[in-house]
């Protein structure tokens, strides 16, 4: 028994299938940019606080590793 896939089916599977494909790239490049986001601030909130040790840069060093930390 043969089933007859017509052309227009498998336009529309290969569009499916690119967009599948396009979803999970960008998925990944948002997960990449999130890690990297995340890292950044920790690593600027760390280096605020050792820069120039003060409650007030105390204050916003936790505060900015603490916004990286909640992207994730």
């Amino acid at each position: 028994m043969d089933i007859k896939v017509s052309a227009a089916f498998k336009k529309q599977t290969a569009n499916a299938i690119t967009a599948i494909i396009l979803f999970i790239v960008v998925y990944l490049l948002l997960i990449v940019g999130a890690i990297f986001l995340t890292l950044l601030l920790g690593s600027v909130g760390i280096a605020l606080i050792l820069l120039k040790p003060s409650i007030f840069t105390l204050v916003i060093g936790v505060g900015l590793a603490s916004v990286g930390a909640f992207i994730l």
